[in-house]
């Protein structure tokens, strides 16, 4: 029997376009496996890589989720692509097999080395940019720095606001709420003013950090689902998106 499930890596990892057998799934301590032999309960990640020699980690994502854009910006940003292996899961379906690895059903999922399983891009991002020692978008000094981290928080709000915008606008039309639309409309046209009045402010500039990339993936999100160019008429906040989406991680992870 086939997985109930089609595992697709992300093109160019060791592993990409590999099913994975049912087994997975339905492997208990004792059991025979679909080839014959015994199953033991060990890790998840170890029996990946014992049995079919997949990358350590494995990070679950879907394609258009801003949040999962995000994590798989910091792989490639930080050079895990050897380590990490992309795999797109089925989520917002009933039964689903992805259920069975992350029972919320929320991307992105990480399921690291020794085979614990992390859910939410913030805390995922954090420990992917933390695991050579050398945190880029994560540095020390961040977590008292006030101001730089107002700006990160207004990021995250616009973000969350498009992508609940986004997911309002996926329903049938005679479900979606007007006045949800309407709500999350004028708050993106806010948070764009917010962001145009201060893109030139030295917390802006320099290396990329987290502020910038969730700035970037919304205003990006934004354009692509429907809600407008928030960077028209907002002519310092177009040049700083300029500079930013043309970084190899954004053009690598552009959603469909």
């Amino acid at each position: 029997m086939p997985p109930p499930m089609a595992w697709t890596a992300e093109r160019g990892s060791p592993s990409a376009g590999m099913r994975l057998p049912q087994v997975l799934f339905d492997c208990k301590n004792g059991a025979n496996r679909a080839d014959g032999r015994r199953c033991q309960i060990r890790p998840q990640a170890d029996f990946l890589r014992t049995c079919y020699g997949v990358p350590n980690m494995k990070l679950f994502v879907t394609y258009g989720s801003p949040y999962a854009r995000l994590a798989r910006i910091i792989v490639i940003e930080k050079a895990l692509d050897d380590r990490v292996e992309i795999i797109e899961a089925k989520t917002r379906t009933s039964g689903s097999p992805y259920y069975q690895i992350n029972p919320s059903g929320r991307v992105p999922y990480l399921i690291d080395d020794t085979g614990v399983g992390m859910e939410d891009s913030q805390l995922i991002c954090a420990y992917l940019d933390g695991l050579d020692g050398k945190p880029r978008f994560h540095n020390a000094s961040h977590a008292s720095d006030w101001a730089y981290l107002r700006i990160e928080s207004a990021a995250r709000s616009m973000c969350d606001g498009i992508a609940v915008w986004g997911r309002e606008m996926a329903r049938p039309e005679n479900e979606r709420s007007p006045t949800t639309l309407a709500h999350e409309s004028a708050r993106a046209q806010r948070m764009a003013d917010f962001f145009e009045d201060r893109a030139t402010d030295p917390l802006m500039q320099g290396s990329p950090r987290m502020a910038h990339l969730i700035l970037a993936v919304a205003v990006e999100m934004a354009r692509k689902r429907g809600l407008g160019d928030l960077t028209a008429d907002r002519r310092q906040l177009a040049s700083w998106m300029r500079a930013i989406s043309d970084l190899p991680s954004m053009k690598r992870t552009v959603p469909p």
